[in-house]
């Protein structure tokens, strides 16, 4: 990364942050400034107006004064996290003072009562704890103090580690909220988004997103119903520590090593030695008095707080992955035997027949190919792909033992400042600086190994992949009041992140040409080789970056008139984003064609006989089924903006009841692309669709003119926007979001402190970078795939498909295939082509509607307990549409009564959209939705006499559809259906806007994400022992510094886990029996017998049930759920979906019964409950007094204490559970020592 644009982004941040902390503007919400406020009464239960109201920090000095309005109220807003002194007095009655403890972003609500006699006479409350119940709004929120960021165990020093299990209704480790996706739920420090946009959210980068927890002073979690003064479902406001009057800091380190504490996990292999683990954090803090001899002393007046933390990683990771054995390696497929104990037989393509003899070929003998016919590209990466360290057959389970070498190292630096320029005028300014350097293996498309040194490859050519991000970030807020009833704050915020995703630097040479296979386009790296081989070798062309600017200006009003309190203002949001959208890489694919056999039952389409063949067996001889070429998408440089008003009453109607009515109100422009450097596809029109003319773009070299001919050629139209009738910036914009908020808190006489609450709201949210913008200029003709097929039969030198099934390998992998691919003529483009993901032009914001009801009894002790119904209801959810697959082969032979077409457009003939070139287009809309209905239970006691704890439960009932773009819930028009299989009478919609019906059909349902019950808690005990404790309570002064003083802090989790159960036979069906662990079974299918639980009844070839080589232990009583058409051993056809279709000329055709792309399996929608599991994190620690003012605290942290390795879910198809990986990390120990002063 380059050095000096780092130290330029700083100073940017620095000086421009600096410059606005002395402007004239005002803040307050988001800066988590915490709120004083209530209603001044005489014994008589009258309001008393005028009194006068002092609130002073006690670690400060810092003062707010103001006094009650004519309805006896009062509002001291602005005010940091900690403890304070507020003291009320008025003529003739004396003067109340109470201590008080204020959480960050809290509105604490104090009512004093002033009895009648002197002001000098005092009345003082004291023992105040912090507040936890709420009594002005309908909010739902947490709140995660310094002491239990301080000293709960934290596995990670980061707040998100601590969220989920403090939190109730986050999930996806403290990054969703409720059931949303993570972008539903934005973390702001000290008012300044902190977010990858890229993911949404904390996704994929908390570490390097948020500050360290030495700086954060307090975590408020507002989960559900915000005022109108937020604008995401859900807010975490983080607040940084500030400077006081006397000067504080620590000296902290932290280490884990593999020589001690360390657990085994299930995937360790059985010769267990600790894996190597290096694991240490580091870093100071200090702050204080801003304070320079002779020039200038800051006491009760200027602030400074620093913070450094460098967390460093190095560690030897187990996972189980699969890699070919030795014997397949050498040719020798004898062992070639799938989980339904079923022989894959391989086939020689040397000895293929004539269509006259029905292509027919001679079969491998034994299943053992020579070892001379060994293609280079195998030889070279068998040199170089780890050996198994397990007997198991890879066809059924994992065979090798390995290890993820991962480092990471992130230094993460914060530092405030805070100045009172008088008792009306405020203000603060905060840096924070993070740099994460992280490597680890990539397991994409599927967990598997790094490449070790051979065949004259380096290690880790394919594999790895290296994130390196850096993230710098300012704030700065000022606050004025105007007068005791009239105040604002202004937050002026910016945040940059990088963040790239590459190959390790072994990756990056020109791997293709040492191969011997293709590189027209130039590119390095390592290509994508076997997807769907036993071991796929990932590459490394697929690198991505991002770099975001998040800018964004804030003014929040608050006055206060009689029982109103009026909030009000705006956000100036603007964003820019530059995207270097995923390479694509290039391609080498293997099926299992070249060594199958040609079944004749499936006519012309050309099928092979069902277990015949296998891939890894064509990646042996160098039968590649395609070789793909890319030339890859320019850089986008996209920016966007957001305009957002906003106005809020909280109306006191009585003492007992407050309503909180708001509304507001947000813009959203169309995103604007830098240059107009952005293309699109105009589905209406069948046209290529751009801002400006072909030849801008030309100049530009965003294209060239052979890809544009190519593309006529085939018939492709051009057009502008305006051409077109689309809007100027290719999106409409989003204006007209009027965003309403309500809620109420009602305190009953009949109840002792009782609170009774609830809110409605709405709320909007945008789409992650990476499902949407990134897309802008990843598209023809800026974009261009070529390829050479040899299942396709456009490729084919007879129109017909599978060449690879019905010939002679035509091209051996590393041998003759450099110049395999055309990519230099203007026909070197074929139909079929793809314009990839293009977005609607229609793509608002994501929208949810929140409300909830809660009550709240808080107790003498201080402690509260909550209950809470939550519901979430989520629109606009992106979604891709995949408008233009190509039918299954059943449903096209059940439409037409004809075989597959064949020639020129045999891609492309059978698509709903286009027949004459192109191929599965994708649109992503914004069609989806989501809810989610949940009870909470939340009880929590603050720390007093010894003991803290809370617990809480959570039932969620979360359903999904769309949010996760290309990931999950694709939709499909009904065009891609056989006749009448669809439920009779269901509205379908069109092709390009399939109706929400048949959405609901395919892909509603249970969000497995979001566990149906969690049960959470955390605590910290003091330990009974030493003086003036129960136990030892005399012991001396030696003893007790020995023994006395230890206190136990603890996390953990108790959750369920749910998982979807296969859906690919459409056999016989029965009722699915939910067993868990009430059967024990021992599985030996892979060659090695491991126990396990039959967790469902799931399916079991019925020739391995109960049989040595099978499953043992099967109930006598056992039917599957759901098996294949063909479920007799020993048939032709055993263990697929193959039926026979009759076509108009009477021709008999067997094919695989796909009567649609989802939701027709009786089964597609089942969601079973899997294992709930158990783990928890155990701190014992104890501060050493080293003098008055020097103090040692050691810790001993036991992460997943109890060592519990937890259950993952069984295997969906067969139902089967085994113990070979563990659901949680081993117990670790951890050893921490902090200095402090």
């Amino acid at each position: 990364m380059d050095t000096t644009s780092n130290v330029l982004i700083r100073f940017r941040v620095a000086g421009l942050a600096a410059t606005l902390l002395l402007l004239p503007l005002s803040l307050f919400g988001q800066s988590g400034a915490a709120t004083i406020q209530g209603t001044v009464q005489d014994s008589s239960g009258a309001v008393v107006p005028a009194a006068s109201i002092r609130i002073v920090n006690q670690a400060t000095s810092v003062a707010v004064d103001t006094k009650s309005n004519e309805s006896g109220f009062f509002s001291a807003p602005g005010l940091n996290a900690g403890k304070y002194t507020a003291t009320v007095s008025a003529p003739g009655l004396k003067t109340y003072e109470a201590v008080v403890t204020l959480a960050n972003g809290q509105v604490l609500v104090l009512n004093p009562v002033l009895s009648v006699g002197d002001a000098s006479e005092k009345i003082t409350v004291t023992g105040e704890t912090i507040q936890l119940a709420t009594y002005d709004s309908g909010t739902v929120n947490t709140q995660l103090d310094f002491a239990r960021i301080n000293q709960l165990p934290m596995n990670g020093r980061n707040v998100l580690n601590l969220a989920q299990n403090t939190v109730p209704g986050l999930e996806g480790g403290g990054t969703r909220a409720n059931g949303l996706m993570q972008e539903g739920m934005e973390y702001s420090q000290d008012g300044a988004p902190m977010t990858n946009r890229n993911f949404g959210g904390e996704a994929n980068s908390a570490q390097a997103t948020l500050p360290d927890p030495d700086s954060v002073q307090e975590a408020r979690f507002e989960t559900m119903n915000s005022s109108a003064q937020f604008a995401t479902p859900a807010t975490v406001i983080l607040t940084t520590k500030s400077g006081t009057n006397s000067l504080h800091g620590s000296f902290f380190e932290t280490a884990r090593n593999n020589y001690f504490g360390i657990a085994k996990a299930r995937q360790n292999p059985a010769d267990f030695a600790a894996p190597h683990l290096v694991r240490n954090e580091f870093g100071a803090s200090i702050g204080g008095p801003i304070f320079f001899p002779k020039l200038y002393n800051g006491k009760n007046r200027s602030f400074f707080f620093f913070a450094f933390e460098r967390f460093s990683l190095r560690q030897a990771a187990s996972q189980l992955v699969r890699v070919p054995t030795v014997a397949m390696r050498n040719g020798d497929f004898s062992g070639l035997v799938n989980s339904s104990g079923i022989l894959q037989r391989l086939y020689d393509p040397s000895t293929t027949q004539g269509p006259d003899q029905n292509y027919a070929r001679l079969p491998f003998p034994n299943n053992q190919i020579p070892i001379s016919r060994i293609s280079p590209l195998a030889k070279t990466l068998y040199a170089a792909t780890p050996l198994p360290n397990t007997s198991d057959n890879p066809l059924v389970n994992p065979n090798f033992h390995d290890v993820n070498n991962i480092t990471q190292t992130v230094p993460n630096t914060t530092f405030r400042l805070d100045h009172v320029f008088n008792e009306n005028n405020r203000g603060y300014f905060r840096f924070t600086d993070i740099e994460q350097e992280q490597q680890a293996l990539r397991n994409y498309p599927s967990a598997s190994p790094a490449n070790i040194e051979g065949g004259g490859l380096p290690a880790g050519a394919t594999g790895y992949q290296r994130i390196p991000i850096q993230t710098v970030s300012g704030a700065a807020g000022f606050s004025h009041v105007f007068s005791p009833t009239f105040f604002s704050e202004t937050i002026y915020s910016m945040q940059w992140q990088r963040m790239y995703v590459e190959g390790n630097e072994a990756s990056k040479a020109n791997y293709e040409q040492q191969l011997g296979l293709p590189n027209n386009l130039g590119n390095p790296g390592f290509p994508a080789i076997g997807a769907n081989l036993i071991m796929p070798y990932g590459g490394s062309q697929w690198n991505y970056g991002m770099s975001q600017r998040l800018t964004t200006i804030d003014e929040n009003l608050n006055k206060i008139w009689g029982k109103h309190q009026f909030a009000f203002g705006g956000r100036w949001r603007h964003e820019k984003f530059g995207y270097l959208s995923d390479r694509s890489p290039d391609q080498i694919t293997f099926t299992n064609l070249a060594t199958a056999i040609y079944d004749p039952a499936s006519g012309a389409n050309y099928a092979p006989r069902p277990n015949t063949g296998f891939p890894d067996a064509d990646f042996f001889l160098g039968a590649a089924a395609s070789y793909s070429q890319n030339r890859n998408a320019p850089f986008n440089d996209v920016s966007l903006q957001e305009f957002d008003f906003y106005f809020q009453d909280n109306f006191r109607v009585t003492q007992r009841l407050t309503l909180n009515l708001g509304v507001r109100w947000e813009m959203h422009p169309a995103p604007r692309a830098r240059h107009d450097f952005m293309v699109t596809f105009d589905v209406k029109n069948k046209a290529i669709a751009t801002p400006r003319p072909l030849d801008y773009y030309l100049q530009h070299g965003l294209t060239t003119e052979a890809i544009i001919t190519n593309l006529r050629n085939l018939g492709a139209k051009f057009e502008t926007f305006e051409e077109g009738g689309l809007p100027s910036r290719g999106f409409y914009a989003s204006n007209d979001n009027v965003l309403p908020r309500l809620g109420f808190a009602y305190t009953p006489s009949f109840g002792r402190g009782t609170v009774i609450r609830g809110g409605y709201g709405e709320y909007i949210y945008p789409v992650p970078v990476r499902n949407s913008v990134r897309y802008l200029t990843a598209s023809y003709p800026f974009v261009a795939s070529y390829s050479q097929s040899y299942t396709s039969a456009a490729f084919s030198p007879d129109g017909l498909p599978n060449l690879l099934l019905r010939g002679p390998i035509p091209v051996i992998a590393g041998l003759n295939s450099r110049d395999v691919v055309n990519t230099n003529s203007t026909t070197a483009l074929l139909p079929g082509i793809s314009t990839g993901t293009t977005l609607n032009p229609e793509y608002p914001p994501a929208r949810v509607r929140e409300a909830n009801f809660t009550i709240e009894q808080p107790f003498r002790d201080g402690s509260v307990f909550r209950v809470s119904y939550v519901h979430t209801h989520g629109w606009n959810l992106d979604q891709n549409l995949q408008y233009n697959n190509a039918p299954s082969a059943y449903v096209w032979m059940m439409k037409t009564g004809t075989s597959l077409p064949t020639g020129t457009y045999a891609s492309t003939a059978t698509r709903p959209y286009d027949q004459t070139l192109w191929g599965g287009n994708v649109l992503s809309t914004k069609y989806g939705w989501s809810n989610n209905n949940a009870l909470q239970f939340n009880y929590q006691r603050p720390y007093r006499n010894g003991v803290g704890f809370q617990i809480f439960y959570v039932f969620s009932r979360a359903f999904r559809v769309g949010g996760n773009t290309f990931r999950d819930n694709i939709l499909y028009p009904a065009e891609l259906y056989a006749p009448g299989v669809l439920p009779e009478g269901m509205p379908t919609g069109t092709l390009l806007k399939p109706s929400r019906e048949l959405n609901h059909f395919q892909n509603y349902e249970l969000d497995t994400a979001i566990p149906l019950h969690r049960v959470g808690f955390n605590g910290i005990v003091d330990i009974p022992v030493g003086k003036g404790k129960r136990f030892l309570g005399s012991a001396n002064r030696w003893l007790n510094a020995l023994v006395g003083g230890y206190q136990v802090a603890f996390v953990g989790t108790m959750v369920s886990q749910a998982f979807q159960v296969a859906d690919s036979n459409w056999g016989a069906t029965n009722p699915i029996k939910l067993y868990k662990d009430s059967v024990k079974v021992t599985d030996c299918r892979s060659g090695v017998c491991r126990p396990g639980y039959l967790w469902f009844n799931g399916y079991i070839a019925p020739h391995l049930i109960n049989q040595p080589n099978g499953v043992m232990g099967i109930p006598e009583d056992y039917k599957p759920y759901l098996a294949p058409i063909n479920n007799t051993p020993g048939a032709p056809n055993f263990g697929t979906n193959n039926v026979t279709v009759t076509l108009k000329n009477g021709q008999k055709v067997t094919t695989a019964y796909s009567p649609g792309p989802a939701g027709l399996n009786p089964y597609s929608h089942t969601i079973l409950q899997g294992p709930k599991n158990f783990q928890a994190d155990i701190s014992l620690y104890k501060v050493f007094d080293l003098s008055e003012r020097w103090k040692l605290r050691v810790n001993v942290d036991a992460f997943n204490a109890f060592n519990i390795q937890g259950l993952n879910s069984p295997n969906t198809s067969d139902g089967i559970l085994t113990f070979q990986s563990s659901r949680w990390t081993p117990r670790q120990i951890q050893l921490t020592a902090r200095l402090s002063f």
